[in-house]
């Protein structure tokens, strides 16, 4: 299995091929420690082990629920802007500015 994959199957209470690894290093990047020579044997195992899912957005619904919720938005002028999530218990809305 792929890393999206194996996650979201995980997430779904499904059957994956083994259980996800999530560690706070990216061995794909251009951090501080992707050039210090301790972290090399550590990031080698990342390479080959970690799921890396902080950068890839995966599908979810309203804080990160399996609901898919409705959602508008409508602009007020001025920069703001309504949006509203139509939910069972009725609608939840907020009001935003751009900058």
């Amino acid at each position: 299995m792929q890393t999206e994959e194996r996650v979201l199957t995980a997430l779904r209470r499904g059957q994956p091929d083994r259980v996800p690894v999530f560690i706070y290093l990216n061995p794909y990047g251009d951090a501080w420690y992707a050039k210090e020579p301790s972290y090399a044997d550590v990031l080698a195992a990342c390479r080959e082990y970690a799921d890396v899912i902080y950068d890839w957005g995966f599908p979810s619904g309203l804080l990160f629920t399996a609901a898919q919720l409705e959602t508008t938005k409508k602009d007020l002028g001025g920069g703001m802007t309504e949006h509203v999530m139509h939910t069972p218990a009725g609608p939840i809305s907020m009001v935003t500015k751009a900058d």
